[in-house]
């Protein structure tokens, strides 16, 4: 499979699929197709500006592609929006409320839109390799592949995996709003630095620095830890869950290739 293309591939997915649309727009595109349609164009727009540098117009091909199967994903699940039910009291309605709730409706989402990438590029761009190399109006800028997976773990366990666990354990989040909104600005702070640290330490085979990251965040809620029960459990959640995302993209990124 062209390695370079799919990582340069999934940049572009997670940077328009995360980065580049917002709670409005992400709300928006589940009620008007006009929504839809423009986050499609954001979405070929920026993972256009990644490819073209490159100098491959079969690479181009492609993006094409994937933005028409992405869009098809979405429209899919537009439709489904408005024909389950509509009052909200039916079997169906309660059904979607469920796995949305869960996480289930973001999860298959997020896995179509990824092996639509993996298929599409293990299709069309297996016949040619993509030199890690972008041809920029100042100059040539010769790029690492190793680079270029870093770039992508860096994105992945910030914006998408704080949206990812709102999305899987919405939940289990404390039911006191106004401490949770609170805590919900510094605690995605916390927890991107982490995930960074936790990165870094993987990249330098420091493992063992890893638990220092958790016990001093430990440290720092205690007091909160022990007075909260609710809290407690949310806070271990969310720990956890911020280990195993770094170590999943850490291995699928550098270790399975």
């Amino acid at each position: 499979m062209n390695n370079n293309l799919l990582v340069i591939l999934l940049i572009g997915h997670f940077l328009g699929d995360y980065y580049l649309q917002n709670d409005r727009l992400a709300k928006g595109k589940k009620e008007k197709i006009s929504h839809l349609l423009f986050h499609g164009c954001i979405y070929l727009v920026i993972t256009m500006l990644l490819v073209l540098p490159i100098g491959k117009t079969e690479a181009l091909f492609v993006v094409i592609i994937i933005t028409i199967g992405h869009l098809a994903v979405d429209l899919i699940k537009y439709l489904v929006g408005k024909v389950k039910g509509g009052n909200g009291y039916s079997k169906v309605d309660r059904i979607f409320k469920k796995w949305d709730e869960q996480g289930i409706i973001y999860s298959v989402d997020q896995l179509l839109h990824i092996a639509m990438i993996l298929i599409v590029v293990y299709v069309y761009g297996r016949s040619y390799e993509v030199p890690v190399t972008w041809h920029l109006p100042f100059g040539t800028w010769a790029i690492r592949n190793d680079v270029l997976r870093y770039i992508l773990a860096i994105i992945i366990i910030l914006k998408p995996t704080n949206i990812t666990f709102r999305a899987l354990f919405q939940q289990n989040k404390p039911t006191d709003k106004t401490v949770f909104v609170k805590d919900l600005s510094t605690g995605k702070r916390i927890g991107n630095m982490e995930r960074l640290l936790v990165l870094a330490f993987l990249g330098m085979n420091q493992y063992t620095a890893i638990g220092l990251v958790f016990t001093a965040k430990s440290v720092t809620r205690y007091k909160r830890i022990i007075e909260d029960t609710a809290f407690a459990e949310y806070y271990l959640l969310g720990t956890l869950f911020s280990i195993l995302a770094t170590l999943v993209v850490y291995m699928v990124i550098f270790v399975i290739k």
